[in-house]
């Protein structure tokens, strides 16, 4: 009986013992329930608004309209004919003047003066000389060594008929021979041959010459420039030849 008291006691030892070493298994997880509502989104951030662009000046008030100016006057065509034959003119009223009684000179000056008008002031001239040992033209700078010159012929010579040299050819006749050419600068050059009939006031010898003249006309229709050629004179009797 004791016996069998003891092995039972031994086997409920034992039992014991093992349940002790068996490792109890991990209790089971509980299952997480579903989600029935999706998460709430975070907060949208605020996006900062840009700054508003600076304001443009205004733009500056339209000026006002300028006065309709009327065009200028178109510059009228120069008559180089007419320059040539008011030239030679000018120069036969050189002898228009007369001596008084007592011996003054009556109206000189107002011949000089009425040719002199047509020259600037700084006009350059190349004239001949009546000087025998003078070489070359006189080279005359202003509107006072040029009168000076003027006066002297209008003193010396008389019976002034000087002409311009006419052409005819074909069915054109008697036409004027006056050169031009514009000058690159402004103004325009003409030249043009002369028959220079004339006596001398001393003695009323009379002589026949050729001249050739050229002249520079500026903007300002005066002459800056002037050039008279003239051949070796030739005596003349029995009236004027031409």
């Amino acid at each position: 009986m004791r016996w069998t008291t003891v092995s039972i006691l031994l086997v409920l030892l034992a039992a014991s013992a093992v349940q002790a070493q068996t490792p109890t298994p991990p209790a089971a997880r509980k299952p997480v329930p579903a989600q029935t509502a999706p998460p709430k989104a975070p907060p949208a951030q605020a996006v900062p608004t840009p700054a508003a662009p600076p304001k443009a000046a205004p733009a500056p008030p339209a000026p006002a309209p300028a006065a309709s100016t009327p065009p200028a006057p178109a510059t009228p065509a120069v008559d180089v004919t007419k320059l040539g034959t008011d030239f030679v003119d000018k120069l036969n009223t050189l002898d228009d003047w007369r001596l008084s009684m007592d011996g003054k000179e009556v109206g000189l000056d107002k011949v000089v003066d009425a040719f002199m008008a047509d020259f600037a002031p700084d006009v350059l001239a190349e004239l001949p000389s009546d000087d025998e040992e003078q070489i070359g033209p006189l080279a005359l700078n202003g509107t006072a060594q040029l009168r000076k010159w003027v006066e002297k012929y209008a003193r010396t010579h008389v019976e002034l008929d000087i002409l311009l040299v006419r052409q005819t050819e074909k069915t054109v006749e008697g036409e004027f021979m006056v050169y031009s050419k514009p000058l690159p600068w402004g103004g325009v050059g003409i030249a043009f041959p002369m028959i220079v009939p004339y006596s001398m006031r001393v003695n009323r010898n009379k002589f026949l010459e050729i001249g050739t003249v050229f002249l520079q006309y500026g903007p300002d229709q005066k002459i800056h420039r002037f050039q008279l050629y003239m051949s070796e004179k030739s005596p003349v009797s029995g009236g004027r030849e031409q």
